[in-house]
């Protein structure tokens, strides 16, 4: 029997609702369960925010729709059809009925991201033309828009208000044409800022818990830090030392939620030396010290 979207939804609520924090520490997830009289050019079925937990792992050998999964931060591991790929920020994945695919995150700097599952007439065309249908992946050139994109997709499944499927079906299909219109720009002038960013956004990636300034960072990648703050800016809308300071607390949270180590030494591992100034930056971004940040989710 052909499952519909409420069967569908019905589906990923029981499961969602029952995963376990070490799996998926937050999650924000929105359902249309409104059957189409007529076969549409693109339906939303559903979408969500997760924050993996360090077991978040999934493993499919089928799927009834399409769905693009896009890496806000953190690393992972993505699989389909046989072949592996890792996932990190900025990484935009897809996968479409028939496709046996596999997502792991990195238990040491757990995946963020948003995913939309879709169906309709013109699915095919819009996956073909952004190339994903083929590659399955890719590192997006301008992922702070990207996400802007998906946010306002979040935000309307979750609000519900009247014609908010239509709204969230335009945005996605905006998304997906305006990758597909990039792809021809790739030999643009721009491209070299663009690899510039990439490089410098990797070395944060790769060492952000040793990191204490912007300035390291554009002294390894052998760039100006003002220029390097601009390229940040326009391809991720936030500062360099603001993606550090985000990917410490991913981590801190980490190792607050899964691990018995005491504050002051969760501080040292993420790069910051006074435990004082730790906890601030902390609860900055958490609106929690590290301690009652702790405290609250573990009881």
């Amino acid at each position: 029997m052909e499952q519909t979207h409420k069967d569908i939804s019905n589906i990923v609520r029981a499961n969602v609702q029952s995963l376990p924090r070490d799996i998926v520490a937050q999650s924000r997830y929105f359902f249309y369960e409104t059957e189409s009289t007529t076969r549409q050019p693109l339906e939303i079925v559903c979408g969500g925010y997760e924050r993996c937990g360090p077991a978040f792992f999934i493993d499919r050998t089928d799927y009834p729709f399409h769905v693009i999964k896009f890496t806000i931060t953190g690393k992972g591991m993505f699989m389909i059809n046989g072949s592996h790929h890792k996932l990190e920020g900025g990484v935009i994945t897809s996968f479409s009925p028939g496709d046996r695919h596999t997502y792991r995150s990195d238990p040491h700097n757990p995946m963020e991201h948003i995913f939309v599952t879709f169906t309709g007439t013109r699915a095919n065309e819009l996956l073909r033309s952004s190339t994903l249908s083929k590659t399955k992946i890719m590192q997006i050139s301008e992922p702070a828009s990207t996400l802007q994109m998906l946010h306002q997709i979040l935000q309307a499944g979750l609000e519900k208000n009247e014609y908010s499927q239509q709204i969230c079906c335009n945005y996605l299909e905006i998304l997906l044409l305006k990758q597909a219109s990039a792809l021809a720009n790739t030999n643009s002038p721009h491209s070299l800022a663009f690899d510039t960013y990439r490089k410098c956004k990797k070395y944060i990636d790769d060492n952000f818990s040793a990191i204490r300034t912007a300035q390291q960072v554009a002294n390894s990648c052998d760039v100006n830090v003002r220029y390097m703050s601009r390229l940040f800016k326009k391809h991720n809308y936030i500062s360099p030392y603001e993606y550090l300071t985000r990917l410490k607390m991913n981590k801190a949270i980490n190792l607050l939620l899964h691990s018995q180590m005491p504050v002051s030494q969760i501080g040292l591992e993420v790069g910051f030396e006074d435990q004082f100034h730790f906890s601030r930056v902390f609860k900055k971004y958490q609106g929690l010290s590290p301690q009652n940040y702790r405290q609250r989710h573990m009881s």
